[in-house]
């Protein structure tokens, strides 16, 4: 069995009106007791004083709402404040907030590096909850394989002409299997490596690696398998970003659940137009400076800004305007299209109207009579 564990800074338990705001913090002892029942668990670790600077602080309180879900989905969830507790939470080693920590049953502690959403969480403890190589006995089990996750990625290999290939399947498997669910299943037809990208390429035809001879084939395949059309901005994966060779278009916001709901709002034209560009959310709890770097007011938020690496040239979205699939597909089109000024670096003027703060869902059919900005990408 296996535990989770997130370990965060919190200025206060709190509560209100009977929702809960807060941490439900249990004692280090009750802690250790659920640790050595080999159940499934999941683990908040936080802190009930200020601790230094605000990031952290804030960091941590947008998890509090997430945290709250997923109590609500399973029986083994508790917390653990960290200012009562400093001796446990030292033995975890957390050095940031927030920082989450995976405990197998053999005492193997992992970090987790998933993002902090409700559906990545409990997509997380489902497949804990399996074998990193799930096996698949005939075609009904891969046919309800297949839809099992958000990525799933199958083998289809002959038991002993390919047993040197199950063996490197199993080993990236087992270093993957916290991102996405693993299966195989025997085949006396020639090997391949089968991809199902449920999340971003919904109703398209799987990726299929039939070629296995490089050594890296399988891992890379993997790899491009899992990485998400609209991917969180990350200090691991910003210089990769920005040397893309593609214009960035973020979207700020220090709401986990918005920027969930902005990247399932806008995956059709992140597709659309990914040959040009990479769409990208953006903790702006964690990345404050990026706002006003980018020409965006940080007190107006979720905000929307394109950046143009090769040419050094920043666009940002009207901070006045409704934020929706429609209205930023127009936006970016514009741009290509030499419509939209570059940003001269002028501090943007104080918004007159709070329409910023629409739901990414929202507002669909105000673009529809704005002229579509149709034009060559190359620009962008």
């Amino acid at each position: 069995m296996k535990l989770l564990v997130s370990l965060c800074a919190l200025s206060a338990v709190l509560a209100s009106a009977g929702r809960k705001t807060g941490w439900n913090n249990v004692s280090d002892k009750d802690l250790k007791s659920g640790l050595s029942t080999g159940k499934d668990m999941l683990v908040a670790s936080n802190s009930s004083m200020n601790i230094a600077f605000h990031l952290p602080r804030v960091a941590c309180e947008a998890l509090v709402p997430v945290w709250a879900r997923v109590e609500e989905e399973s029986d083994h969830v508790a917390s653990i404040d960290c200012t009562k507790y400093k001796e446990l939470c030292k033995e975890y080693d957390v050095i940031s907030y927030p920082a989450i920590r995976h405990f197998s049953s053999d005492g193997k502690m992992t970090p987790y590096r998933g993002p902090r959403t409700f559906n990545s969480i409990l997509s997380y403890l489902k497949r804990a909850a399996r074998p990193a190589v799930t096996a698949l006995e005939d075609e009904k089990a891969v046919t309800s394989f297949q839809a099992i996750d958000d990525v799933v990625i199958m083998a289809q290999l002959h038991p002993t002409r390919d047993a040197h290939l199950q063996t490197l399947f199993s080993a990236v498997a087992a270093k993957y299997w916290d991102r996405a669910s693993f299966g195989a299943i025997a085949s006396i037809s020639p090997g391949a490596v089968v991809c199902y990208n449920n999340r971003d390429r919904a109703g398209q035809p799987p990726t299929i690696l039939s070629d296995m001879a490089a050594v890296d084939a399988i891992p890379k395949f993997v790899e491009n398998c899992m990485a998400p059309l609209i991917g969180e901005l990350s200090r691991k994966n910003e210089g990769k970003l920005l040397q893309s060779g593609k214009s960035l278009v973020y979207y700020f916001s220090p709401s986990a659940l918005e920027r969930e709901e902005y990247a399932a709002s806008m995956r059709a034209v992140a597709r659309k137009y990914e040959e040009y560009l990479l769409f990208v959310t953006v903790d702006a709890a964690e990345y404050p400076d990026m706002v006003p770097m980018l020409g965006l007011r940080p007190e107006v938020l979720p905000a929307v800004s394109v950046q143009n690496p090769s040419y050094g040239q920043v666009f940002p979205f009207d901070q006045t305007r409704p934020i929706s699939a429609n209205i930023i597909e127009q936006f970016v089109t514009q741009i290509a299209s030499g419509k939209v000024k570059p940003w001269d670096g002028t501090p943007p003027p104080a918004p007159k109207t709070s329409g910023s703060s629409s739901s990414p869902l929202e507002a669909e059919a105000e673009g529809k009579d704005e002229e579509d900005g149709k034009g060559e990408h190359d620009e962008l």
